[in-house]
């Protein structure tokens, strides 16, 4: 096998496995924030980003809103986290990203 084509199909099991992880949680966690923290350090993982944010969407009575949910951040360990709400709209990065499916 072409060493190229060795390393592509060892990375390709790693994210599967990666996956599979995420699969198992998904049935076994009972705790929906330890569940996104552990969603969001493997979705770092595989794309080797310093920091990410899951925001969930709430559809509520005054329209559909984001709730930063859980944050990480490599470079900034210490920074304190707290959830946060803002609406849905294009006036805000995740908020657009959220409505049009780009980023």
């Amino acid at each position: 096998m072409a060493p190229d084509l060795l390393t592509a199909s060892t990375e390709r099991l790693e994210l599967v496995e990666q996956l599979l992880t995420i699969g198992n949680a998904l049935s076994s966690v009972e705790d929906l924030e330890s569940l996104l923290a552990m969603i969001l350090t493997k979705s770092r993982e595989i794309t080797c980003s310093d920091a990410g944010s899951v925001f969930l969407i709430d559809q509520g009575e005054e329209g559909p809103r984001l709730i930063f949910k859980v944050a990480q951040n490599d470079s900034l360990p210490d920074l304190k986290f707290h959830e946060t709400t803002v609406p849905m709209t294009h006036r805000s990065l995740a908020g657009y990203v959220a409505l049009t499916g780009r980023s």
